[in-house]
């Protein structure tokens, strides 16, 4: 039993001295930023997600079907009171999505992303952002992104079909 105590604690010290000696390698990025509307006021509980495939294609794109989503995948997060989030394990390099109120609608259109200093204006009635993502890469050893998203308030309108007498219309666009 002594024998097999002693072996055990070698192999325990040696891994740990191992352990320390080298630096974790790491190859994850982090996007941080915030979220605001136009006129730069702070957007709370929006949730941002983030997809990333491997390779310069983003999948359903320029005839590539075969790229699979990265996995595990990056957890989304939501924005605190001051608008800010972030998005961490983002597998680099690679090719990814970000995507805003995934698989919902929200009360709120992109405007504009600026990430990294570069600012990219957002057309509200492109179908292809609110959906797919916007899409971005990350070069090798890439530590930290940093973007900022302007937001507007969508403009809803609600109201009622009535008939002549003003009743209800049913089934009315």
């Amino acid at each position: 039993m002594n024998r097999v105590y002693s072996s055990s604690l070698v192999f325990l010290m040696g891994s740990l001295m191992i352990l320390f000696l080298f630096p974790f390698l790491t190859n994850a990025s982090v996007i941080t930023g915030t979220i605001v509307d136009e006129n730069g006021a702070p957007v709370p509980d929006l949730i941002v997600t983030v997809k990333s495939f491997k390779g310069t294609f983003i999948p359903e794109r320029h005839g590539v079907h075969d790229r699979e989503p990265i996995f595990p995948p990056p957890q989304p997060s939501n924005t605190d009171a001051t608008g800010s989030f972030t998005v961490k394990n983002i597998v680099a390099p690679s090719v990814n999505q970000l995507t805003l109120f995934p698989g919902r609608e929200s009360e709120y259109e992109v405007r504009g992303i600026e990430i990294e200093g570069i600012t990219f204006r957002v057309d509200p009635f492109l179908f292809l952002f609110m959906h797919e993502g916007f899409p971005f890469g990350i070069e090798k050893d890439t530590e930290e992104i940093s973007v900022k998203i302007t937001v507007k308030k969508r403009m809803r309108i609600r109201g009622q079909v009535l008939k002549d007498d003003g009743t209800p219309l049913r089934n009315a666009n």
